[in-house]
């Protein structure tokens, strides 16, 4: 769900740890990339993680990340994928 520039992402759960998993949070990086960068160019600023259980967020800004490092992050999934087959 994308409201003004922050993109919110709702995170099953009952327990803090689940918003700190490294495999959402790329997945939530690789999605934000796509976002900003596809055909339809949306302008996020923030990302914002609820997890309506706990009620708990956690927020980020994205705004100063640079092109470069989303090569770089995918050039990091894509090790890793390989590394789990």
């Amino acid at each position: 769900m994308i409201i003004g520039t922050t993109s919110w992402f709702f995170v099953g759960g009952d327990q803090p740890s689940e918003l700190q998993r490294l495999e959402r949070l790329v997945g939530i990086l690789l999605t934000i990339h796509a976002l900003r960068s596809g055909t339809s160019r949306y302008v996020i600023k923030h990302v914002c993680l609820l997890q309506m259980i706990t009620g708990l967020t956690l927020e980020w800004s994205v705004e100063d990340w640079l092109p470069s490092a989303a090569s770089l992050l995918t050039a990091f999934v894509q090790a890793r994928v390989a590394h789990d087959n």
